[in-house]
């Protein structure tokens, strides 16, 4: 009770919700409410739990299986679902590179590993025109460079390349994989290290 009010738990509110949200929708409220530490996994697992025989829990239980409160916003959400909705494996998000010698550089917002190929999914905020947002994509530019210098590929993507276009930016991805599948078979090593 709050203010004389009954509230549901975090928890339990992300579970009413994936019951009847989409999978999309439902995986990026319940990674918002883990990034946040608004709830914990374990929470909504009883959560779903308690409501087993409520309409729409398989639903909830199949969005929960594949929440993940590292990933940071609700693009990188949409992105895991709509990529593995079109037969991409899971990527680990959030996942730092370091260079040779072991100092950390990048964290990624995504990283296929093996083989070596690193998503970005970008918001446009992080752009916007002025003089002062400048700096952060000329830095950007020059860790990305940095990335594929360490023998990474990048590829990155938009909220429109994800809403819009999901297919051609899977297709982009399938071919990053591939190309890196096809360095590691011919021996070309990473010389950045995964940090975990």
């Amino acid at each position: 009770m709050v203010g004389g009010l009954p509230l549901t738990s975090v928890a339990r509110t992300v579970i009413d919700l994936a019951r009847h949200l989409g999978p999309a929708d439902a995986i990026a409220l319940g990674d918002s409410a883990l990034h946040r530490r608004l709830t914990e996994y374990a929470d909504l697992v009883a959560a779903a739990e308690r409501c087993a025989s409520w309409p729409g829990i398989t639903a909830a239980r199949t969005a929960v299986a594949q929440m993940d409160g590292r990933r940071e916003s609700w693009l990188e959400s949409r992105s895991v679902t709509v990529l593995a909705e079109l037969g991409l494996p899971t990527p680990e998000p959030q996942v730092w590179i370091a260079d040779g010698a072991g100092v950390p550089f990048a964290r990624v917002d995504f990283l296929w590993h093996p083989p070596g190929v690193v998503g970005e999914a970008d918001g446009a905020v992080k752009y916007a025109d002025s003089d002062a947002n400048l700096r952060p994509l000329i830095a950007e530019k020059l860790r990305q460079e940095r990335l594929e210098a360490s023998g990474f590929i990048v590829v990155r993507w938009t909220a429109g390349d994800i809403v819009r276009r999901s297919r051609q930016t899977a297709w982009r991805i399938e071919a990053a994989l591939d190309r890196a599948w096809a360095a590691r078979a011919a021996g070309v090593p990473l010389y950045g290290r995964v940090i975990r």
